[in-house]
């Protein structure tokens, strides 16, 4: 059976539990023997969902135990069924003092179960007010702790007046989050290790009422920990030591570490070896000098059978080109089973072959004292035997050690170091050794002052001595170049008590707090977003009322009278003010683009000739005349081209030329932009500027991605998305100090452009009866005086509400509404979309328009999806409305 089953059964049993308890506190008199089930229970119940969660977020520190967990559903089920079997009784016989006083021994017996399971805790468990007071011991925490219940805890614990620094109660209670720390403490004269675990218990609605503090013996870890550098330290002075040469490779045959002894004998620093091919290195020839095949070397062999392999009467070769006579053993080396590699130890018998030459020629002579001494020879030679045997024993435990430890601390992706009481390196990772541009054999027996800036190498230094010094592991969060580092340095003493060294691990965190960072900024722009839409929106609103009364106004008047072309220069900067409002809805909604056929064209030049008005930029166009129409949402594109032209300008702020290119280009399908194939218009916008660095191309459309100290990082982010939701394409070419050009590509639309109506032709006419519903007065009065000077009869309401009653009237009267134009959104009321959703079911062929200051709006975008025929952006003109009107009366 699962544990986590069991634990969350008797959690909800518990609960229940307390829910019946608080039920019967209210329904009956005897309130203070329910209160205490109730908290037993919930005392419980909270000791099983801590477990459960640290369960789920896999934290194994202190696994429970099967056959607790089972004993404590075995309670759970007995409290739950104990109190539904009490309740109906209670109800009953609320007034009887003697079932009473029952139910309460009852409830007593129950409460001193339930803290005989918290005492049965193997850790030590204590529950402390929000002053700090001691509310609660188990029995294990005042074994360690001795008995402190109502002293306050930084009193009981260590004599002090107020909290201790870096309280990990203290700590939860002002995050609501858990907490951990490890301290070394001195019961009596002995010197202990604890781990202590604080979490913040909260009431039903969410406030802190208490502090949960578990405390773990962690002593024969840290004296485990202690025990492994030890013998780390001392393994690594063995090998350094030893007067055979030792090295290891990787499957590929890559060096991948090598004792001094190893390095003399080929005449190689250590460092220089590293990585390299070793059979190229020492082992390419045979002793005659002719090429040895890598194939039939013995060294390799060893982690290709998995075999040691022991060689007596091959040569190894120099740096400077000559070899000496060694014999060497290739063992495999195994992590988990597999094997990584081989080490090989070998000495130079340069001498013993001497010796044995020596001993050939003199031997006929000396046959006869061979004979008469080999008993004597035989004891030596076992002699020898043995020490060799126990001898290379020990290289081989010395190595196996070595490659558990090393393998430890390097396959962690924290710095890790270990320093003696002098702040040299006595043992790194490979983590360290990269972070100090250097090698961990090159590092070993150095300080801080050999591979940094004095001022750098002081400061690591005073962090290093108050760690020396201090009781406890001391962390902070330091700053090193671009790269934030979260620092943890704790003490290390030798074996009577005394400082000896540090060892320190330093975590890379930047990743962590650019998260953060990004958070924040995501958060800041959601707000201005909403701000920026919401602006937009009321000022749609504002220029409708403005650009219908414009309209309004010229027709009053003649076109040759000189007012008619004031009010036709008004009427371009309210459409001019309207493209602004686009785009800050771009901006605050981003959203699905609302196309049209137009023709690229005039778009590329307004748009850039607006943008760099008044600067000291020079523009030359050259656009193909016979460009093809596109479909695109006119005010996302316009976007676009203003953002490329800003990012020009500011590339050349002693001004300079910008090159803009447009034309026809049929791309194919298997083009390198994976652009469908097919007809694209290609828009170049070359300046020559300042450039983008190389190792900046890949990153510039990346969200909050800048350059600039003011920059928000979206205004290509931005572009990019608009340019996709076309199904286009963006890219950049840039060199530094020659300039940046950006391509994008369009699809072309094989449908034509429809001609624009000029302002001064006048709106188009028409009849019908007409209902108008917007929340406001001046938009609505504006629009309705409009359509009734077009000739069309005109009913007005402020909702859907209104508009519904309007409706139904009509069709009852038989005069029913040509069409209906809807304000999409109604503050405090019905909008458009729900209110065309009852008129369909009214009138199933409702011919209605939407209208909304929200251009980038889901429902402008797929408003037939809806149940419009057409929508119609504010603000308008009144001959964008007689137009849509048209289209509608007529289609």
């Amino acid at each position: 059976m699962d544990v986590k089953f069991v634990i969350g059964a008797a959690l909800v049993f518990q609960f229940a539990a307390a829910a019946f308890a608080l039920r019967l506190m209210r329904a009956t008199r005897w309130h203070t023997a329910w209160i205490l089930i109730s908290i037993s229970a919930f005392l419980i119940a909270i000791r099983r969902l801590i477990t459960l969660l640290r369960l789920i977020s896999n934290d194994l520190s202190a696994p429970p135990d099967m056959t607790y967990e089972l004993v404590g559903l075995g309670i759970s089920v007995f409290m739950f069924a104990g109190v539904a079997w009490l309740a109906p009784l209670f109800f009953s016989i609320s007034n009887s003092e003697k079932e009473l006083r029952e139910a309460v021994k009852k409830i007593a017996e129950e409460k001193a179960r339930s803290e005989a399971i918290i005492a049965a805790i193997g850790n030590g468990m204590s529950i402390q007010d929000t002053d700090f007071k001691i509310m609660y011991q188990n029995q294990t925490h005042k074994d360690m702790a001795g008995s402190h219940v109502g002293e306050y805890c930084y009193k009981a614990y260590n004599d002090r007046e107020k909290i201790c620094e870096r309280c990990p109660v203290e700590m939860s209670f002002n995050d609501g989050l858990v907490h951990k720390i490890e301290k070394c403490v001195s019961p009596g004269k002995k010197m202990s290790h604890i781990e202590i675990t604080a979490s913040p218990l909260k009431d039903s609605a969410g406030k802190t009422i208490a502090g949960i503090e578990l405390v773990r013996d962690i002593t024969e870890r840290k004296h485990t920990e202690e025990l492994i550098n030890r013998l780390y330290h001392k393994n690594e002075l063995i090998l350094n030591c030893a007067g055979e040469g030792i090295y290891g490779i990787d499957t590929n045959g890559n060096t991948t570490f090598a004792n001094p002894a190893a390095a003399k004998m080929i005449g190689w620093e250590p460092g220089e070896i590293i990585g390299k091919f070793q059979h190229d290195i020492l082992h390419h020839s045979k002793p005659d000098g002719t090429p040895y095949p890598r194939e039939e070397c013995p060294i390799y062999a060893a982690f290709k059978d998995g075999f040691v392999h022991h060689v007596t009467d091959e040569v190894f070769w120099r740096k400077d080109g000559t070899s000496f006579p060694v014999e060497y053993i290739s063992t495999p080396l195994k992590e988990n089973g597999r094997i990584i590699g081989a080490v090989v130890v070998f000495r130079d018998v340069t001498m013993r072959k001497r010796l044995e030459e020596e001993l050939r020629k003199h031997r006929e002579d000396l046959e006869e004292i061979v004979r008469e001494r080999t008993a004597d020879m035989a004891i030596g030679i076992d002699l020898l035997q043995i020490e060799v045997r126990e001898h290379k024993q020990a290289q081989e435990e010395i190595i196996n050690f070595s490659r558990r430890l090393e393998t430890i601390i390097n396959s962690s992706s924290d710095i890790i170091f270990l320093k003696d009481k002098n702040f040299r390196y006595l043992v790194v990772n490979e983590q360290c050794a990269g972070f100090l541009n250097s090698t961990a054999e090159d590092v070993i027996g150095k300080t801080d002052f050999d591979f940094m800036p004095e001022e750098a190498a002081e400061a690591c230094k005073k962090g290093d001595e108050a760690a020396l010094v201090s009781e406890s592991p001391n962390e902070s969060e330091e700053l090193v170049g671009d790269r934030w580092f979260h620092v943890v340095k704790q003490r290390v003493k030798d074996s009577e008590g005394n400082a000896a060294g540090i060892v320190a691990v330093i975590r890379d965190i930047t990743e962590r707090r650019k998260m953060e960072e990004e958070l924040m900024k995501a958060q800041k722009l959601e707000s201005v977003g909403l701000l920026a839409g919401g602006i937009a929106h009321d000022f749609n609103n504002a220029l409708t009322g403005i650009l219908g009364n414009i309209s309004l106004a010229k027709m009053l008047v003649e076109p040759e009278n000189k007012i008619f072309k004031r009010l036709t220069s008004a009427e371009k900067a309210t459409l001019r003010a309207q493209k602004l409002t686009h785009q800050l809805l771009t901006f605050a909604m981003g959203g699905v683009p609302i196309k049209q056929i137009i023709s690229i064209a005039e778009l590329l030049e307004e748009s850039i000739d607006f943008t760099l008005k008044g600067s000291n930029i020079r523009c030359n166009y050259s656009i193909a005349r016979n460009l093809w129409p596109v479909e695109i949402d006119e005010g996302q594109i316009n976007q676009v081209i203003s953002n490329l032209a800003i990012n020009a300008q500011q590339a050349m702020p002693e001004g300079g030329i910008l090159k803009v290119r447009a034309e026809n280009i049929t791309a194919d399908i298997d083009n390198p932009f994976l652009l469908k194939g097919g007809k694209y218009i290609k828009i170049s916008i070359e300046d020559n500027g300042i450039g983008i660095p190389e190792e900046q191309l890949s990153r510039i459309f990346d969200p909050y991605f800048t350059t600039k100290q003011k920059g928000s990082g979206l205004g290509l982010a931005t572009t990019y998305s608009i340019i996709k939701n076309h199904d286009g394409h963006i890219m950049v070419e840039s060199k530094l100090g020659i300039g940046t050009i950006f391509h994008i590509y369009l699809p072309a639309s094989g449908k034509e452009v429809l001609a624009k109506r000029d302002l001064e032709e006048g709106p188009m006419t028409g009849t019908g009866k007409i209902l108008i519903m917007d929340d406001e007065a001046d938009i609505r009065e504006a629009a309705g005086e409009a359509l009734t000077f077009l000739g069309y009869e005109i009913s007005l309401a402020e909702d859907g509400i209104k508009t519904i009653e309007l409706y139904k009237k009509a069709i009852e009267s038989r005069n029913p509404f040509d069409v209906v134009i809807m304000d999409l959104i109604i503050p405090g009321g019905m909008g458009g979309k729900e209110t065309v959703k009852k008129l369909i079911e009214i009138d199933p062929h409702i011919k209605a328009i939407v209208s909304s200051g929200y251009s980038n709006d889901p429902v402008m975008a797929d408003f037939k999806k809806h149940g419009f025929r057409d929508f119609i952006i504010k603000p308008y003109t009144v001959e964008d409305l007689g137009k849509v009107l048209h289209r509608v009366l007529t289609e």
